[in-house]
């Protein structure tokens, strides 16, 4: 029967020869010329030849491509024979360089037959042993495993090289082992061409590539591992393999077939890296690395040298250190690729690992490339330059799940085109600088711009730019891409260029304090600076996302309250657009965003500390503020889609007048001033100036009479002057100086010896001021009127009655808003009657009581310009006031008369009240009232004179004063006639 083995590539391994064969090997002699030796264990020396060899050309994998050939086996010898070296030429079959146990009657192999085959040509050859002894129990193979058989591929054309010494091992090798246990090679495998390929795991032994050749190790169909050194003093040293295997353990750990070096790499020569996933532990002093597929791992930071290594379509796998440590490479690359499919051409830190990674090496990008950032979360830093030598480079940096990828000290990283993509995160450092004259692509995960970016910038959908850095370019985000400025929190600025949130993206942003800023206890801010930005409503809007931070003291969170404003957004050139929803997940209160629909340069979110169940009402402290601040809420926030009562918020549009009002509202360091200056208040002293120059009015005209008593006839004139302070505004800013100056021409009739009718007419002007509204008021007034005596119960009685109407025409000036030639209507009523209790020739004294009544009715209007017009309804006023008090008359001589009063007045009703909306503004309004009973102190003098010509001169004072009224006083003049 015929034993078959197969050999390739002047490498060898055990086969079956014949019954005792334990061993196989073979002697390169040169120039095609082969001997092949079979090891047996016969106990004598006399034994004969057993069998003949048998070879044909075959295929890789044995099939047949030719006729077959006979060489009998014509040598014999007792020694081992010259160039048989255990474990590289000469093979046994336990698969190491001796006897794995004695079989059967003999301790090792002690006779060789050989056979000499000369005229090889290149490629493979199945060799086949053909026994001519006969089979037995005692005659069959020692191992019965080795029937496997191994392949030697031989050269030809002059042959491999001169013979090797025994124990260098042979010039080429290449291996091909079809057996399940290791192979182990002798102690040094010397390379002069050629390639170590085993179908087994191997064992390497020390390699050295002999000058001005090379070597290589393909790991296609088994795995191989050494300790030993490497020397290269050849060109270079190649791994290589099919496995396309993508690590997901630890790097120096080999899943799957590769090579993995743990002793020193030196030489002249590179290592280069063709295949397989390979791992290389030793300190490596050789001239470089050229890593044109498969994967190299480091494990170790010197495992590379520092100079002279390229990636191209291959990986280097930079390992990261155990959690809490960092490792750190100073390794220079010249990249010129994306990696073993497309992974990668540097890999920085490894998937498994808590741990981090440095690159302190630069970079030089002679190509498209791809570098790749991995570790379960932590931090892969690319700490040296970054250097991109070639025009239309696309650089990509993908940072896988969990892993943080740093670009650190690269002062300008020029590509053509920058990609982002993996769902890690990348983090531009200060410093650092990105530039891509065709984009930057931000396609996944999380991008921190902390540096400068120089490009335009697109954010695609599930990406997130953040950081506090620059751009120079414009930046688009995308639907379902996320724009969060900062690092918690941050101002990200763009220093030229449009932005533009398409429909469906997100801007987030944090509050950790009102003011932007960098860190705790600031507030995200995206700053334009030299450009606009567009918030787009197709496609859903854009989504304002409000999150929570910690106050400078890096623990308390903060709160957002009224007064609290955030300018998240800032450009030179206006924002346009609005958001289309506002979410809130992380606080109770209210948070509003300034939505305004006409351009603006600051996006402001408003705190307001109030719970998703109140409005602007519950900053009331007077009942007259709740419908004020009632009307605001209700015409100027708007709920957003995500508000709920828990997590409330909302939209105001400042470019409304409502709009407007809520921000003073949410700003105001003075709320009830700033109230009161919204209010229509102001026209409640139009009314008071109607109701007070009606009463002067009405006073004058009846204190106007004759000393004299000839004639029937009475003719007068006089003149006034009103004038009060008042201090019952609802705030500072609504008190008020009023002045009134009236011209007064009156008739008198006597009608019955003790009775006098009459008329008069009047013209008033003057004026209302305060600290924020003043009035111009003029208009005229007539008047009836009538006094006399009357005797009731036995005593005299003076009676004195009046009635007048006013017609006014005003201009006020109310917080910047102005209302012109608005009307108003006045009537006053005065009836009166006084006695004396004691009267002598020169002196009378009694008392003296009345009634007045007033009211003042103004006119519905706009007022315009300002920062809040109202529509001023129609307003009202009435006031009734009753008098009690004693006066003194005393006839100081013929001529001279003098009356003094002194009493108390009590007003029983003083209501007033004028309603008011923002111009245009629709639902309900609101109002300012003043409705309150007070007493006012009263004193006056009138000075009477009778003139020649049947004339008289009056001149008289009047003072009042209450709480809400101070500097109350009348002065006035007047003189008549009577004939």
């Amino acid at each position: 029967m015929k034993h078959a083995f197969l050999i390739a590539a002047a490498a060898a391994s055990v086969s079956v020869a014949s019954a005792h064969t334990v061993t196989w090997g073979y002697a390169d002699l040169g120039s095609g010329s082969y001997t092949v030796w079979s090891g047996s264990y016969h106990g004598a020396s006399n034994n004969g030849v057993e069998g003949r060899l048998m070879y044909t050309p075959v295929t890789q994998s044995g099939v047949s491509t030719g006729s077959a050939s006979y060489a009998t086996f014509n040598l014999l010898t007792l020694s081992k024979p010259s160039g048989l070296n255990d474990g590289t030429t000469n093979f046994y079959s336990a698969g190491t360089g001796s006897m794995g146990s004695t079989p059967g009657n003999g301790g090792s192999a002690t006779l060789w037959q050989g056979v000499t085959i000369s005229g090889i040509t290149t490629g493979y050859y199945l060799l086949q042993y053909d026994p001519t002894s006969s089979f037995s129990a005692v005659w069959q193979p020692f191992d019965a495993s080795i029937i496997n058989g191994v392949i030697i591929q031989l050269g030809g054309g002059g042959g491999l090289g001169a013979p090797t010494a025994p124990g260098s091992g042979p010039t080429t090798i290449t291996v091909h082992v079809n057996q399940t246990s290791p192979l182990v090679l002798g102690s040094t495998a010397t390379f002069e061409s050629g390639t170590i390929e085993p179908t087994a795991p191997l064992v390497l032994p020390n390699i050295v590539v002999n000058a001005t050749h090379t070597g290589s190790l393909d790991s296609t169909s088994a795995s191989m591992s050494g300790s030993g050194t490497v020397v290269i003093n050849g060109t270079k040293f190649t791994f290589e393999g099919a496995s396309s295997l993508t690590f997901d353990g630890t790097l120096t750990t080999l899943t799957g077939n590769g090579v993995n070096l743990t002793g020193a790499i030196s030489g002249a020569g590179i290592l280069e890296n063709t295949g397989g996933n390979n791992t290389i532990s030793g300190a490596n002093t050789s001239a470089g690395s050229s890593i044109i597929g498969g994967s190299l791992t480091l494990g170790n930071t010197n495992s590379l040298g520092t100079n002279g290594n390229a990636v191209s379509t291959g990986t280097v796998i930079l390992p990261n250190a155990g959690t809490g440590s960092t490792k750190t490479y100073a390794q220079n690359f010249t990249v010129s690729g994306v990696g073993e499919n497309s992974v990668g051409a540097i890999e920085l830190g490894s998937r498994a690992t808590v741990g981090s990674s440095v690159l302190s090496g630069a970079l030089t990008i002679t190509a498209s490339s791809k570098l790749r950032t991995e570790g379960n979360g932590g931090t892969q830093t690319f700490a040296g330059a970054i250097n991109v030598t070639a025009p239309s480079v696309t650089l990509e940096l993908l940072t896988a799940s969990g892993s943080v990828g740093v670009i650190a000290n690269s002062a300008n990283t020029a590509a053509s085109i920058f990609e982002k993509t993996g769902t890690g995160t990348m983090r531009l450092n200060a410093g650092s600088t990105v530039t891509a004259a065709n984009g930057v692509n931000l396609r996944a995960g999380v991008t921190k711009d902390n540096g400068a970016i120089v490009g335009n910038v697109t954010a695609y959908s599930g990406s997130n730019l953040g950081g506090s850095g620059t751009i120079a370019g414009t930046v688009l985000i995308r639907s379902g891409a996320i724009l969060a400025p900062g690092n918690s929190p941050g101002i990200l600025t763009q220093v030229s260029g449009n932005a533009t949130l398409a429909g469906g993206s997100t801007f987030q942003a944090e509050l950790g304090g009102t003011t932007a800023g960098n860190g705790n206890g600031f507030h995200d801010q995206y700053y334009v600076q030299n450009g606009s930005l567009t918030l787009d409503g197709t496609a859903g809007g854009v989504l304002l996302q409000v999150k929570s931070w910690v106050k400078a003291d890096g623990v308390t969170t903060f709160t957002a309250q009224r007064r609290d404003v955030f300018s998240i957004l800032r450009t030179s050139a206006g924002i346009t657009g609005t958001f289309a929803d506002i979410s809130n997940p992380d606080y109770n209160t209210w948070m509003l965003y300034d939505n305004q629909g006409t351009a603006h340069t600051l996006g402001n979110l408003y705190g307001t500390g109030l719970l998703g169940s109140q409005t602007f009402a519950a900053y009331a402290t007077a009942p007259w503020q709740s419908s004020i601040l009632t009307s605001i809420w209700n015409q100027s926030v708007t709920a957003s889609t995500s508000s709920t009562n828990a997590n409330p918020a909302g939209f105001i549009n400042s470019a409304t007048l409502g709009g407007k009002a809520a921000v003073i509202v949410l700003t105001s360091d003075n709320l009830n001033r700033d109230l009161a200056l919204m209010s229509p208040e102001a026209y409640l002293a139009i009314s008071d100036f109607g109701l007070t120059v009606g009463r002067d009015v009405l006073g004058q005209a009846l204190d106007n009479v004759s000393l004299w008593k000839e004639g029937n006839w009475i003719v007068g004139a006089g003149y006034s002057r009103s004038q009060h302070d008042y201090l019952g505004g609802s705030d500072a800013v609504s008190n008020y100086r009023l002045q009134a100056y009236s011209s007064l021409a009156s008739v008198r009739y006597q009608l019955a010896p003790t009775w006098q009718v009459g008329a008069f007419f009047g013209y008033t002007d003057g004026q209302t001021k305060g600290s924020a509204a003043s009035s111009k008021v003029h208009g005229n007034t007539f008047g009836l009127l009538a006094d006399g005596t009357k005797t009731l119960a036995g005593r005299m009685v003076a009676l004195r009655a009046a009635i007048s109407f006013g017609d006014f025409t005003y201009d006020m000036s109310r917080n910047g808003s102005k209302a012109t030639d608005q009307k108003m209507n006045t009537v006053a009523a005065e009836l009166s009657a006084s006695t004396d209790f004691y009267k002598s020739e020169k002196l009378s004294f009694g008392p003296a009581v009345g009634v007045a009544y007033g009211r003042a009715k103004t006119a519905s209007f706009d007022e315009v310009g300002g920062v809040l017009p109202l529509n001023i309804a129609g307003g009202s006023s009435e006031s009734v006031v009753t008098t009690a008090g004693l006066q003194l008359t005393c006839e100081l001589t013929t001529a001279a008369v003098v009356t003094v009063k002194a009493g108390w007045e009590h007003e029983f009703a003083d209501a007033a009240d004028v309603g008011a909306n923002f111009a245009g503004g629709a639902g309900s309004g609101f109002s300012a009232s003043a409705s309150q009973s007070r007493d006012t102190a009263v004193g006056g003098i009138d000075f009477g004179l009778r003139m020649p010509s049947a004339c008289t001169l009056h001149l008289t004072a009047e003072v009042r004063d209450n709480r809400q009224f101070n500097r109350n006083y009348v002065l006035g003049v007047a003189v008549n006639r009577r004939f």
